[in-house]
């Protein structure tokens, strides 16, 4: 188990340059190492399967190692990436805590006024798919204009927003800009559809709540993101949002960022890549993974791409789970082809966070659109297939995306050797780890794999054995998400794939 260099939310590591690159790339890696090393010594033989599944700065650390390490996993499963870090922490949060402060230094919009605010987005959106069913199919065609819910004179406060509170939105939603050249300095906001998300993150539950977005922007400027770390009291009051900031992220982009589009190494050992973000996700805006998706297409071509890589994109789904969409489950299955085939997610299965019951819910992979079928109630799955392209609107691709880095040095494919009959839960209990960490090791050896995983090092996760060699070993998190074990189904053909 590894916890990156740092504990929770603590960034102050940064002061130190090796902890800085422990927490950039190297803590997953060494621990995939050490984890390999224990297991071969333990049976005697290399295991047969190595998966990595993570999600926030778990999702970077996955593309981590697809782009620096693509030896140590033959299966990767990256979930709402924070893929480009710097940029993330300083101007997206950054600028979500400021765009929420009155000149009195008080918060202007309070989550108790969002439920109205979704409500009239939806009023607006939801029917763009051609059903209700409290969903946004695909955000980007929802040009919604929060001046629509202006209080007008004499009106009930309770019904409408104020002038103030629907400047907040509309900056909420369009993101900085430099103010000289209207540059964006990130990909935009949160989308249409994520309101009710934003309680707690960016809108604070009562005025003295110091949001999350606030701790997270500061934590990582006074510490990490600047090859310099600014002076002792620095406050976001100082932060400027503009393209010279921006450039004084440029040099520790290649520690930090996971936004290297080409990923040659990685598909030609046979590696396979699943991307999956929530279209509500209120912490990191959905569109860094589209245009990473669309880096992978620009870079190695559309043909290339999808004969290791797919992208989901969940509507509904807040943060790494949550909201009412459908989310994807967390550990990845040998037995139904990630790292031995294409990755085939024309369809995976995904468990449902409230019953609709006969609903045809759009999901969009990339630029392609996909439907669920059939029926279900709570707490059971449905099957996504993919279906037929759909127009992308307002297309931005980051500054910083087509940078490339150094290419490492390729290493030589590992032969993991064959599966051994031996006692799965003894080695789960000489890797078993539980607390804070960012991944952790689980293995089984018979009719097994060794499924890696990684999850924000600020939700205090709890681990359990969930089952035993002969079905594999799957992990529980225990917390506050809960995320229950579920197994990815790929289709032995389809039509899309």
């Amino acid at each position: 188990s590894t916890d990156m260099g740092h504990q929770a939310a603590d960034e102050h590591f940064g002061d130190d340059p090796q902890k800085r690159a422990d927490f950039a790339h190297r803590g997953v890696h060494l621990t995939a190492l050490a984890s390999k090393k224990l297991i071969a010594a333990f049976y005697g033989r290399k295991a047969q399967y190595a998966y990595f599944s993570g999600c926030s700065d778990g999702g970077r650390e996955a593309l981590i190692e697809a782009q620096r390490y693509p030896d140590d996993f033959g299966g990767i499963i990256a979930g709402a990436p924070a893929l480009n870090f710097q940029v993330q922490k300083t101007l997206y949060h950054g600028w979500m805590a400021r765009s929420n402060r009155g000149a009195d230094g008080k918060p202007i919009l309070l989550a108790s006024r969002l439920p109205l605010l979704h409500k009239a987005v939806l009023e607006q959106c939801d029917l763009l798919d051609g059903q209700i069913d409290g969903l946004i199919a695909d955000p980007r065609i929802c040009h919604f204009d929060p001046a629509a819910l202006q209080c007008k004179a004499s009106a009930d406060p309770t019904t409408c927003l104020s002038a103030e509170e629907v400047a907040t939105v509309r900056r909420f939603y369009e993101g900085p800009k430099d103010p000289v050249s209207g540059e964006r300095l990130t990909l935009g906001g949160p989308q249409p559809g994520s309101e009710l998300a934003w309680a707690g993150v960016f809108v604070p539950i009562s005025a003295d709540q110091t949001v999350y977005s606030e701790k997270a922007a500061l934590e990582a400027i006074r510490n990490v993101v600047f090859e310099k770390n600014p002076p002792a009291g620095f406050d976001l009051n100082a932060l400027d949002f503009d393209k010279k900031t921006f450039d004084q992220l440029r040099p520790l982009h290649a520690l930090y960022d996971a936004t290297n589009p080409d990923l040659s190494p990685f598909a030609s050992r046979g590696g396979k890549l699943i991307l999956w973000h929530g279209w509500a996700d209120p912490n990191v805006s959905p569109l860094n993974t589209l245009a990473y998706h669309e880096g992978l297409e620009a870079e190695m071509g559309k043909t290339r791409t999808e004969a290791f890589s797919r992208l989901y994109m969940l509507p509904g789904v807040y943060h790494c789970g949550g909201g009412g969409g459908s989310k994807p489950g967390r550990s990845a299955d040998a037995d139904h082809g990630l790292g031995r085939k294409k990755p085939g997610p024309g369809c995976h299965r995904c468990p449902t966070g409230r019953p609709r019951q006969g609903r045809q819910q759009a999901e969009t992979t990339g630029t392609v659109a996909a439907g669920v079928h059939g029926q279900g109630k709570r707490g059971q799955s449905r099957t996504y297939s993919q279906g037929l392209p759909v127009p992308v609107h307002g297309r931005v691709r980051p500054q910083g995306l087509r940078e490339k880095r150094k290419q490492l040095p390729a290493r030589p494919a590992v032969d993991h050797g064959k599966n051994t009959a031996m006692d799965g839960q003894r080695v789960l209990q000489t890797l078993y780890a539980s607390g804070t960490s960012g991944a952790l090791a689980v293995a089984s050896v018979q009719r097994g794999r060794i499924i890696f995983s990684s999850f924000l090092t600020w939700h205090a996760n709890q681990y359990r054995i969930a089952s035993i060699p002969e079905r594999g070993i799957e992990k529980n998190p225990i917390d506050s998400m809960g995320w229950k074990p579920k197994k990815y189904r790929f289709p032995a053909k389809s039509k899309y794939v």
